[in-house]
């Protein structure tokens, strides 16, 4: 069996953009086995360096209003953008830019907020506070305009995921542990341990009707694919897992689809290819014919209605591709003078917004890795830290792009000219900051 280490360290490798991504960085690579190894395997150490003149950017918690592109109007709904401590909401169609700046301020001096990486609701985020020993994470509820803090604080909260219902959020959390899952009740802040491995379990994900809970965990050796029933209210004890994939390589990023399809990220084959399965764990499937040795993919991401997206990177330039699993005709939607660092999908599933820089880099200033689904491993979804896995401010900022394409890849819209390289992105349907139970998510 190989050293769940040293699975970490190349798997983080092989993530990072300039080497080899939104989604998987974010603590989405296999883990190590045990505690002790958790910070040595933080992800935004394998970073690299990119293009675009840092020097003219303001310093962390000196930020400006984006100044969105003249044809975003035409887009649906709304975008949040955490930049930094910064936070702004991006009303599309009516080509206005706000601060959301009192959600923040609602919580308490040196709190920054980010947007989760799952699902479409602005309801849950994180909150992080402090650096270096003294940094901790805690989920956030948005409700009335402000934010209130619930759960337990730790080192790393993440991959929150709000159920159908809206009453309970489930969440990845270093609590009591390494990493395990857990179930909090929005009303009363009560709270439920889902898993208990010394080895971690990681990235939960529910399916679209909120009965099953699917995530990775080294418990086995290697890490595999589990799933549980989702408790109708908080269990009194742990719920049994099936184990849904079985190899003696690493299967990871589980991502449920709106069909009930699983995707992952596996290395079966040697290099990473993403695959699906259903929920019991039948109808494997490898979803592209790549066969490009040094190229990798990453960052599955399903559209609401059942499109796949993923990154591939070769050669150190990642793009951002689309299609149908088991097809041939992927759709390639970054061109070739850019890199993809990180996407989402609209809440209609028409188009894809992506964080881009020039390529190839020609004035590397900045240090970052990717991540699957909506920000650079740098960034709060996955380490709320700066650039380069510090804080906020630390190292050189790096320009970017954001734009929005077409899933059919003939129309391409520029949304912002120049935006931070590690911004969070998320594309939420109207209102941009939903409560809790909410019909929009």
């Amino acid at each position: 069996m190989r050293s769940p280490l040293g699975t970490i360290w190349r798997r983080t490798a092989a993530l990072t953009l300039a080497v080899s991504s939104v989604g998987a960085a974010c603590g989405k690579a296999r883990r190590a086995a045990a505690p002790e190894a958790a910070e040595a395997a933080d992800p935004a150490a394998a970073a690299v360096a990119v293009a675009g003149p840092a020097e003219e950017w303001p310093a962390h918690g000196q930020e400006l209003p984006p100044q969105l592109a003249a044809d975003a109007r035409g887009l649906p709904g709304h975008l949040v953008l955490a930049v930094g401590p910064a936070l702004w909401r991006l009303e599309l169609a009516a080509a206005r830019v706000s601060s959301l700046a009192a959600l923040t301020a609602s919580l308490g001096p040196e709190i920054t907020l980010f947007p989760t990486a799952a699902g479409q609701s602005s309801s849950v985020w994180i909150a992080s506070r402090g650096h270096d020993a003294e940094h901790v994470e805690q989920l956030a509820v948005a409700q009335g305009g402000k934010a209130r803090l619930l759960g337990p604080a730790a080192q790393q909260v993440r991959h929150a995921t709000l159920t159908p219902d809206g009453g309970h959020v489930i969440f990845e959390s270093s609590h009591q542990s390494f990493r395990d899952l857990y179930m909090l009740e929005l009303e009363s802040g009560a709270l439920a341990r889902l898993t208990d491995n010394r080895e971690g379990n990681f990235e939960p994900t529910l399916s679209a009707d909120g009965k099953t809970l699917a995530f990775s965990s080294s418990r086995d050796g290697d890490s595999e694919i589990y799933a549980l029933t989702v408790p109708a209210k908080l269990p009194a004890a742990l719920p049994a897992a099936q184990r849904l994939t079985a190899f003696h390589r690493d299967d990871f990023s589980p991502v449920f689809g709106p069909l009930g399809r699983l995707a992952f990220v596996s290395d079966r084959e040697g290099a990473d290819r993403i695959f699906v399965v259903r929920p019991d764990g039948t109808e494997l499937l490898r979803v592209t014919s790549e066969r490009e040795a040094g190229a990798i993919e990453a960052a599955p991401a399903w559209s609401p209605a059942g499109a796949l997206a993923y990154v591939r990177t070769e050669k150190g330039r990642s793009e951002l591709r689309v299609g149908a699993p088991g097809t041939t005709a992927w759709q390639r939607l970054t061109p070739p003078e850019a890199s993809a660092l990180s996407y989402a999908w609209s809440p209609d599933g028409d188009w894809l917004v992506a964080l881009e820089v020039p390529w190839p880099s020609t004035s590397p200033t900045g240090r970052l890795t990717a991540s699957p689904t909506g920000s650079p491993t740098g960034s709060p979804t996955g380490s709320p830290t700066g650039p380069a896995g510090g804080p906020p401010g630390a190292g050189k900022r790096v320009r970017a792009q954001l734009w929005a394409s077409h899933r059919d890849g003939q129309r391409r819209v520029l949304v912002l000219a120049e935006v931070d390289a590690d911004a969070v992105v998320r594309w939420l349907p109207a209102p941009a900051v939903a409560e809790p139970g909410a019909a929009a998510r």
